[in-house]
């Protein structure tokens, strides 16, 4: 088995979220304040915060406590505790290092991802190229590997798990010890971010389908599952239910939000009247099936805010292979933005950004059609095979976009970024690989070849946009 091309794919992402690193102030990732308050306050005073520390006082303590623990090994002259800032406007070298952590995740993904295709797609090493290739480059990837954010550890474990589900789908010795490791790995993801649910019901629904069919088999069979299955189960429990737990006896939810608490947040959530309407329509249909020709003039913020109202997929698609909301992808922002500059968002974007980001949103559009419908060609497949790990996993994007339709629902307030495509990075992997899939097989026929080759110059597009982002970060002038 060849594995250099793995091998050269990963690095090559490594080395450009290292390259970022080098130019990204932690300061612009998505809600970095709050995340870095938190830092502060898990280092001292130490524990959990409550609700209305900060906005991200909600979050599961498991990056927080990677942080921490990060913080306690290195030398104090290194950072002023709680004074991020330092005079002068110096950046403490501790907050810095800080990012090292999302980029060692991001080293551990991109290895497991290369691990896992070559599980998921035997005997497909060219569809195995695209995906991981794909995931090398990705904008929306690349740029969160580079926050100082609880994101890059739910990614990882959630991928984790997804490598060693299979063998918990098994009636062999090894479906116990698999089962085991999936449901720690699980229990961490949700120590990482609520998002982590989406992960634990769709294995959690397959694993019923797959006790149920063993009890149709024969009872020892079903009986065997049902134990493989349990000690699934206990394990995410074990690691993640006490802090669930705690939730719900501090704040009778298990999963609270800033909108909960009484405040700036609580006050705005209010004033758009979310509470008081029903659910069903507190979006109108166009939102959910509406699209803007705009969006491909000017792929960012706010686009879509129309005087229809706002769009979910221009959104998702602009958020995933553009900087749609302008968090420093494309270099620094200068205190004297040069006269072409324009501004996105309260920030300067350089217009090589601007038209690297046209074609990189047109080519997000391509992927993500011909991922939607390789995704229908291999349900279908897996479906007639009665393949329930491929079910499994291919339901997991699926209930992940519904999850991210019910968060953008249940809280309309556009301006607190309600719609990313960073929040569905934990369910990309088998996206990844359906992509890979479509570029191989239009590779393989005579007819279909010319699409494969659009597949491919629209990956070289979305490629264009991220080296070009790079490249302006280390050019302001």
């Amino acid at each position: 088995m060849r594995v250099l091309p793995d091998v050269v794919l990963v690095l090559l992402g490594v080395t450009l979220r290292l390259f970022l690193v080098g130019n990204f102030d932690p300061w612009w990732g998505y809600d970095a304040e709050g995340h870095i308050r938190n830092i502060d306050h898990y280092h001292d005073p130490g524990g959990i915060p409550p609700l209305g520390f900060s906005r991200e006082a909600y979050h599961p303590p498991l990056f927080y406590a990677a942080t921490e623990l990060m913080m306690r090994l290195m030398p104090e002259s290194l950072w002023p505790l709680g004074h991020w800032r330092a005079a002068g406007g110096v950046l403490p070298a501790a907050l810095k290092l800080l990012q090292l952590i999302p980029v060692v995740a991001s080293a551990l993904r991109l290895s497991i991802l290369a691990v896992g295709l070559r599980a998921y797609l035997p005997g497909r090493p060219h569809a195995r190229f695209w995906a991981l290739a794909l995931a090398a480059v990705l904008p929306v990837s690349v740029h969160q590997d580079a926050m100082v954010s609880n994101e890059c550890l739910n990614i990882l474990f959630v991928a984790l798990a997804l490598l060693v589900m299979p063998w918990a789908f098994r009636d062999d010795l090894r479906a116990k010890p698999a089962a085991v490791l999936l449901g720690i790995s699980i229990g961490l993801a949700l120590l990482s971010k609520y998002s982590a649910f989406v992960a634990a019901a769709v294995v959690g629904l397959g694993a019923i389908v797959f006790i149920a069919a063993g009890y149709r088999m024969g009872r020892p069979v079903g009986r065997g599952r049902l134990v493989t299955w349990s000690l699934c189960g206990i394990a995410v429990f074990s690691v993640a239910g006490w802090f669930y737990a705690r939730n719900y006896a501090l704040y009778q939810k298990i999963t609270p939000t800033p909108y909960d608490r009484s405040g700036w947040d609580g006050d705005l959530y209010g004033s758009t009247g979310a509470e008081r309407t029903p659910y069903l329509l507190r979006r109108p249909p166009r939102f959910f099936f509406g699209w803007s020709g705009d969006i491909f003039r000017a792929p960012f913020w706010p686009a879509t805010l129309t005087a229809e109202g706002s769009l979910l997929q221009p959104v998702l698609v602009a958020s995933t292979f553009v900087d749609f909301y302008d968090h420093g992808f494309s270099g620094a922002p200068l205190e004297y933005p040069r006269a072409d500059d324009l501004r996105v968002n309260g920030r300067v974007l350089r217009r090589t950004a601007l038209t690297a980001a046209r074609i990189s949103f047109v080519g997000g559009v391509v992927i993500c059609l011909a991922t939607v419908v390789s995704w229908g060609v291999a349900m279908v497949c897996s479906r007639r095979r009665r393949d329930f790990v491929a079910i499994t996993v291919l339901l997991l994007p699926v209930i992940a976009v519904l999850g991210q339709i019910h968060y953008a629902v249940t809280y309309p307030i556009e301006e607190h970024g309600v719609v990313k495509g960073a929040y569905l990075m934990f369910a990309a992997p088998p996206l990844l690989g359906l992509f890979g899939l479509a570029v191989e097989d239009l590779w393989c026929r005579r007819r279909t070849k010319p699409l494969a080759v659009v597949l491919m110059m629209a990956l070289a597009a979305v490629a264009t946009y991220t080296l070009t982002s790079l490249w302006l970060g280390t050019n302001p002038s």
